[in-house]
């Protein structure tokens, strides 16, 4: 086929006005041979289509798996919309409590109950606490002494091994000559 003739038929093709015949001529002409610079992009079209025919025909029930699955994706839309309503009603639900927890915490303050109008009468109660946390505290104290014992025995225990320890080093300070000794050969 000369170049004007493809040109032309290919003018026509895509302006819609092609037979069956000619277009099957257009394929199988871009399809058989190596093509001229001017043509890559039709030839590259051409290649396309022949691919698309080999594509098998969708299986019977492939609309109404599509049809599942848009509406599966539908559901799920519609799942997220009432979760994301449902996170921001708990949203302000906890806002609300925080509120009500802050007003309780810092605005609303009991009165004291334990409070007296007579400060002799107070001072009496306070000086009676007091008395009671000293005889406690010293009870607790008393129960402590067989530690201190056991604390003073230590100490005197690990001073006389102080002692001890410094006259074993005086006294081996003393034999330091005689190590000296040690050291002549005895075969002189």
């Amino acid at each position: 086929m000369k170049k004007e003739e493809l040109k032309k038929l290919l003018e026509k093709y895509y302006s819609g006005e092609t037979t069956n015949d000619e277009e099957k001529l257009l394929k199988d002409f871009f399809s058989d041979r190596k093509v001229d610079d001017g043509f890559d992009a039709d030839r590259a079209f051409f290649s396309a289509l022949s691919d698309l025919e080999k594509m098998p025909e969708p299986s019977f029930d492939f609309e109404s798996r599509i049809s599942k699955a848009i509406t599966g994706i539908d559901r799920k839309k519609s799942l997220n919309i009432f979760s994301r309503h449902y996170i921001s009603l708990i949203g302000m639900a906890a806002a609300f409590l925080l509120l009500i927890g802050s007003y309780f915490l810092f605005i609303y303050k009991a009165e004291p109950k334990d409070t007296y109008s007579d400060p002799q009468i107070a001072y009496a109660e306070t000086i009676k606490i007091l008395r009671e946390v000293s005889v406690k505290f010293n009870k607790g104290k008393a129960e402590l002494k067989p530690l201190t014992r056991m604390s003073n025995a230590t100490k005197l225990g690990l001073e006389t091994l102080d002692r001890s320890a410094d006259v074993i080093t005086s006294n081996l300070d003393k034999l330091e000559p005689f190590s000296q000794l040690s050291d002549i050969d005895v075969n002189n």
